[in-house]
């Protein structure tokens, strides 16, 4: 009798360290996904050389974070749950910003020999805007991104204002990144406009 106590024990024993062990190795909580956005295509008839100068970002509170910022419409800041991105904002959107201006042919590269026209050049941005709108049932609504800043080199100084959005059409994480993606397109392009329009001969 002491002998199926004894059995029934260390088997009880056996199960809960089974499932102690499993617990530490499952979880209900779904894992983190990591999401990207690519640089801002260049048009096909750019043609522009490649010149060098410095580039300098920051971010408003709220926003140095890996996370997907929100906004609800009581102005609550959150984010996504589960979801990020590969870096905290200033460095991620730095690095996007940065081969962004490389496709369009202005080279960022402290590497690099550089060129006369934009040997002292810089620009400085801060982001204001990097988040997701959320509409009264909680769903993402639009995406927007808006940064300021100025393009200065010798010669010139000039402001950079421009801003980004899109509409959330798929209401899922996808279509909130892709809302991310055409948002920075967008303000990625008036961007460079304002430069190219006022860039030293």
């Amino acid at each position: 009798m002491q002998s199926k106590y004894l059995s029934s024990l260390f088997l009880s024993f056996v199960l809960l360290c089974t499932t102690a062990c499993s617990g530490l190795l499952e979880s209900p909580v779904a894992p983190d996904r990591t999401f990207i956005l690519v640089p801002a295509e260049a048009p096909a008839e750019n043609t522009r050389q490649e010149g060098v100068f410095k580039l300098k970002l920051r971010v408003v509170p709220g926003l140095d974070t890996d996370r997907l910022v929100t906004i609800a419409g009581n102005s609550e800041l959150s984010h996504f749950a589960a979801a990020r991105w590969p870096d905290n904002l200033p460095e991620f959107a730095g690095s996007l910003i940065e081969r962004s201006l490389k496709t369009h042919g202005w080279l960022v590269s402290g590497q690099a020999k550089p060129a006369a026209a934009r040997e002292g050049c810089e620009l400085n941005l801060e982001i204001e805007r990097f988040h997701t709108l959320l509409g009264s049932a909680g769903q993402p609504s639009s995406v927007e991104i808006q940064w300021d800043g100025f393009y200065r080199c010798e010669a010139f100084s000039i402001p950079v204002q421009a801003s980004g959005s899109a509409q959330v059409g798929q209401k899922d994480m996808s279509g909130v990144v892709r809302a991310y993606q055409q948002g920075f397109d967008l303000a990625m392009q008036s961007t460079i406009r304002q430069m190219k329009a006022h860039e030293p001969h």
